[in-house]
């Protein structure tokens, strides 16, 4: 019998119960799969439901309906503690994620002091290789985040994701927060990473000039329904659905002047004659 897939979400919806029996559906019937050593990447505007997703798979999120697997073990609250070893979770911003009052090293080290329960001679280290490993030096274990630029922090949270050698690293907004030189690199990172330690990555963003350097399929989220799903190559080549096409058409371009009427708002009303793209 061949091995599960290291994350199968099927039919998933996530509904949220407000106040006087108001409802929000923000993920509605999504499925898809994610294998080894790949990179399928979450792509929609704010509100789209993508980080919602995330959130469901690390068991952040209800599922009201559907299922969630990682590696084949259901997600839910049961179940935390085995999840939390197989699925890591990468925070868009790395100057709130990580506590300013520890040092980097024991901030790396948390997964391994939850599961392990190891002393600092067993996991020093390891986190001092991993810090190597993300291309920070291996005494940055007893600095503070403090001392450290936004880029570099985001080698710490990954470095943080990874302690625990999970099978799926969940991604959300990675590099929005950083300069473009330093997205470059955070995202060449996380290739090199892939084709050495065989990881498979949830990329979560809204922007597809990003995802495109890193994905090998993309799934496309439009008010909480995942309306494409294909091989990166073959979606930017040639979408299939309009808000797909809105997308690209509104990626940002270096001539301010063309750049002003490549909203997404102004981009959606021009799609399909302004008719509404579902």
């Amino acid at each position: 019998m061949s091995a599960p897939s290291p994350l199968e979400v099927e039919h998933l919806s996530v509904v949220y119960e407000g106040r006087w029996r108001s409802r929000l559906v923000a993920v509605s019937d999504v499925s898809f799969t994610l294998e080894r050593g790949e990179t399928l990447a979450l792509v929609g505007e704010s509100g789209s439901g993508k980080s919602t997703i995330g959130k469901a798979i690390v068991g952040l999120a209800p599922v009201s309906q559907g299922t969630v697997r990682v590696a084949g073990v259901p997600v839910r609250p049961a179940a935390r503690r085995e999840l939390a070893r197989m699925v890591q979770l990468v925070f868009q911003d790395p100057y709130s994620s990580l506590d300013p009052t520890k040092t980097v090293g024991h901030t790396i080290a948390q997964p391994l002091l939850v599961h392990e329960r190891l002393s600092v001679a067993q996991w020093g280290p390891r986190v001092r290789d991993l810090l190597v490993r993300v291309g920070l030096p291996g005494d940055a274990a007893r600095r503070y985040p403090a001392e450290f630029s936004g880029g570099q922090r985001q080698r710490i949270a990954i470095a943080r994701a990874l302690i625990v050698q999970p099978q799926v690293v969940v991604c959300d907004e990675p590099v929005s927060a950083l300069d473009l030189s330093v997205q470059a690199q955070i995202l060449n990172l996380l290739s090199q990473l892939q084709a050495e330690l065989g990881l498979s990555y949830l990329f979560i963003s809204h922007d597809l000039t990003v995802v495109r350097r890193l994905a090998h399929r993309v799934a496309v989220l439009w008010a909480g329904h995942l309306v494409e799903l294909g091989p990166a190559n073959e979606v930017y080549r040639q979408p299939q659905h309009p808000y797909t096409r809105a997308l690209l058409d509104a990626a940002p371009v270096a001539d301010p002047a063309v750049q002003r009427g490549r909203s997404l708002a102004t981009v959606l009303h021009r799609a399909d004659g302004g008719r509404p793209l579902a």
